[in-house]
């Protein structure tokens, strides 16, 4: 089962690019399918952080090293999240996202991209 969902090149060198994609937030997803309404409770940072994390060991457990360290994990954002919400992430998450497989990690939402690794 091939783990690319998107293929993509760099301009700048022409190297390809490949791509897993995943929601940064599935449960706001499900509660949708379920019933319609999202409905959270709790501070706002640690919902995304657990979030987050929660996406990111998903797919860390999914691909065996050397099949991840040559993907970028894209993180499908959702709307909540703020730019605090990741730089909080990344302070307190070093040595996880220093240990992951993958070769890069990135939050790409509508009004933010980051790269976390």
């Amino acid at each position: 089962n091939d783990p690319v969902d998107v293929l993509a090149q760099d301009p700048k060198t022409n190297n390809l690019l490949r791509l897993q994609v995943c929601v940064s937030d599935d449960e706001p997803w499900k509660d949708l399918v379920q019933g319609n309404v999202v409905t959270r409770g709790g501070k706002r940072h640690e919902l995304h952080h657990q979030a987050i994390k929660r996406a990111i060991s998903s797919k860390t457990k999914k691909y065996p090293m050397e099949i991840s360290r040559n993907l970028i994990l894209l993180l499908d954002g959702w709307l909540g999240v703020h730019q605090d919400d990741l730089d909080e992430f990344k302070a307190t998450e070093e040595k996880f996202l220093k240990d992951l497989g993958f070769r890069e990690v990135w939050f790409v939402g509508p009004e933010i991209i980051d790269k976390l690794k």
